[in-house]
């Protein structure tokens, strides 16, 4: 969003007061980007107060960011289109296969590969580290769409 053109103050600040996890984040007018990318990783409230430096402005509505609670039963790894590549981005997940024994850990999510290329089309078994720091256990399938 660019508040360039609409606003004179000098600064946005977005934050929960809230959530003491959350972070502050401040943007400035003028500089390069204008734009905020968050990933969080729970449910998070937002809300904009706008701010000269000298006397901040009344808060501007909540905005809620609801956070993926359900966890997908299959990805597409295979067709590298960016949409449903990575089975659990930005979280820690642990992927067995159908006899135990791990095929992959780590902290970005599973692209589907597994020594070096891409794992066979079926299910695996999940160990995956939410955002709240609980763990959640199911099956994944990798689908091959051909």
């Amino acid at each position: 969003a660019n508040y360039n053109d609409a606003i004179e103050h000098e600064e946005f600040v977005f934050d929960n007061p809230d959530d003491e996890q959350d972070s502050l984040i401040t943007i400035t007018l003028g500089s390069e980007s204008n734009t905020i990318i968050e990933y969080p990783m729970d449910t998070t409230d937002y809300y904009v107060t706008v701010s000269d430096g000298v006397c901040p402005s009344a808060s501007s509505n909540l905005t809620r960011v609801f956070v993926l609670e359900a966890i997908p039963t299959a990805f597409t790894p295979y067709d590298k289109e960016g949409l449903n590549d990575i089975f659990m981005e930005r979280h820690f997940v642990t992927i067995y296969d159908r006899y135990g024994q791990k095929v992959f850990e780590g902290n970005n999510g599973w692209d589907g590969t597994h020594r070096g290329g891409m794992a066979d089309p079926g299910v695996y078994y999940y160990k995956v580290r939410m955002g709240n720091g609980t763990y959640r256990t199911g099956s994944i399938e990798i689908i091959n769409l051909k």
